[in-house]
């Protein structure tokens, strides 16, 4: 399998972490974020704000 080539990513995620986040919402925020990190490549750059 031969990956096809893309230029380098730059990603902002802002995260909720307010009191209406906390629980299953929070849950369901972590797994979404680790699944857009999962897509991201050695040349991707990402920056977290919350």
């Amino acid at each position: 399998y031969i990956q096809a080539a893309t230029s380098p990513k730059d990603i902002v995620i802002v995260v909720d972490v307010s009191g209406s986040m906390k629980g299953l919402k929070m849950t369901i925020a972590k797994h979404t974020i680790n699944t857009i990190l999962d897509t991201l490549g050695e040349n991707d750059f990402v920056n977290v704000i919350a």
